[in-house]
């Protein structure tokens, strides 16, 4: 990139008073917002933004989840506990901006390939008690920087191509009839089948 380029990629906005009131305090100076480069305002717009891009897993993740049969409240309350207490964490101890919510590749594996509905492939509990030895042997690996040395192991075409193959499954379990859509269908033969084309019930599906 040209020094122009990097020059105008690095401008921040503009100092605005709640801006210049916030620079110096005790605040500014824990989490390095000055020091980075950044202000209140940024900050504040880039907070909204991550929130307002990930709420919906407040919404998607019990939905997904309850087909197993646990109950739905408890699942938003999970849901939303969890990821306040990680954000939190994120934030006042390792003084990095980022969000945390639950994945929402792992959960639609969870709901429907290993348990299935309301338990019929798995019962649900022997698979949240392996949740969570998963979730104590991340926390050991993470601890002992274990887990960055693993990464590396792992070619960035593999990666891409996982979170793209995750993409697709997600996209492939909102088009079905069940969450509304109803443009993909099950099939006993070839597993995925397409809608009808029926002109009246295309016209319907799409409004």
């Amino acid at each position: 990139a040209t020094p122009e380029k990097s020059t105008k990629r690095r401008a921040k906005r503009a100092d605005n008073k709640i801006d210049t009131w916030f620079k110096g305090s005790r605040v500014d100076k824990y989490f390095k917002v000055t020091e980075r480069g950044s202000n209140f305002t940024t900050e504040f717009i880039a907070g909204c933004t991550t929130f307002l891009t990930a709420c919906y897993i407040m919404a998607v993740n019990p939905n997904i989840l309850s087909v197993t049969g646990l109950n739905y409240e408890g699942l938003v309350f999970a849901t939303a506990m969890s990821s306040c207490v990680a954000t939190l964490i994120m934030g006042l101890w390792a003084n990095l901006p980022f969000g945390l919510w639950p994945g929402m590749g792992m959960n639609a594996y969870f709901a429907y390939t290993i348990v299935g509905f309301k338990g019929t492939l798995t019962p649900v509990k022997k698979v949240m008690f392996a949740v969570l030895i998963e979730g104590v042997v991340f926390m050991v690996m993470s601890a002992l920087d274990v887990r960055r040395y693993i990464m590396k192991t792992f070619p960035r075409w593999l990666m891409s191509a996982t979170m793209a193959g995750i993409g697709l499954f997600l996209a492939q379990i909102g088009l079905h009839a069940g969450n509304g859509i109803d443009l993909v269908r099950d099939h006993p033969a070839i597993y995925v089948d397409a809608f009808n084309t029926n002109i009246d019930y295309s016209a319907r599906t799409w409004l």
